[in-house]
């Protein structure tokens, strides 16, 4: 394929054997190598990572909570239960919105 992309970022791809090449509109530059590696591969932005720190924090947080119900004491499962159940309410909380996002995750339960 041949890849270019207008003014403003939009990217077209062509057939490389030159059989749409009549549609290629003046107006549109060709891409280097590493523009059309970047464009078929992008490599995640921060909202898509810190979705994902989510989905996985919440499934431990699950499973830490099945864990403390059926295994642990009962004397002492009520305060480790609230502290995960407050660390749960963290994560559901936490968002892209809070400044320093990356560095100020919560904390887990010791």
């Amino acid at each position: 394929m041949k890849y270019f992309k207008n003014a403003e970022g939009m990217v077209y791809a062509y057939e490389s054997d030159g059989s749409q090449d009549e549609y290629i509109l003046p107006d549109l530059i060709p891409m280097s190598d590493s523009e059309v590696q970047a464009h078929l591969n992008p490599s995640p932005d921060d909202v898509t990572l810190e979705t994902e720190w989510r989905t996985e924090e919440m499934a431990f947080i699950a499973n830490n909570l099945l864990y403390i119900e059926d295994e642990n004491d009962l004397a002492t499962a009520p305060l480790v239960l609230r502290d995960w159940r407050n660390y749960r309410k963290a994560v559901m909380a936490w968002g892209i919105n809070n400044p320093d996002y990356s560095h100020s995750r919560p904390f887990r339960p010791s």
